[in-house]
């Protein structure tokens, strides 16, 4: 397995889809940077845990783009990322654990929403 730091449109799409905490319908564009920054930090760990302290490809700071993104764009930009972030102690952080549960949210919705799917019967 090979490690790499994602591109920062990758984290963009990862973050256009993240939780909001509950009870809450929007955030400010500072909220959106830190969690940018966090996911950028947590990737950047896996890979120096994956191939030492060089960090000659670590490098820029992270900042959210407010661009708009489908559904299934930020579905496989989270499951790039969860893929990269999955060396050395990194699955065990609840950050990590909060990806991967937007991983599966977003494969549950984009799943729900296709039309075989929704024609299916419930029952038999």
């Amino acid at each position: 397995m090979s490690a790499f730091v994602v591109s920062k449109k990758i984290i963009d799409k990862v973050v256009r889809a993240w939780p909001l905490p509950e009870g809450v319908m929007s955030m400010p564009c500072a909220w959106y940077d830190d969690i940018g920054r966090k996911l950028w930090d947590m990737n950047v760990d896996a890979v120096r845990q994956r191939y030492g302290k060089d960090d000659s490809w670590a490098h820029g700071e992270y900042k959210y783009s407010g661009s708009s993104y489908s559904q299934a764009e930020s579905y496989k930009a989270a499951c790039s990322l969860h893929y990269q972030c999955s060396e050395g102690d990194v699955p065990k952080r609840p950050l990590y654990k909060t990806l991967e549960k937007l991983c599966n949210s977003l494969a549950h919705s984009l799943a729900m929403d296709r039309p075989d799917v929704q024609a299916a019967c419930w029952d038999g």
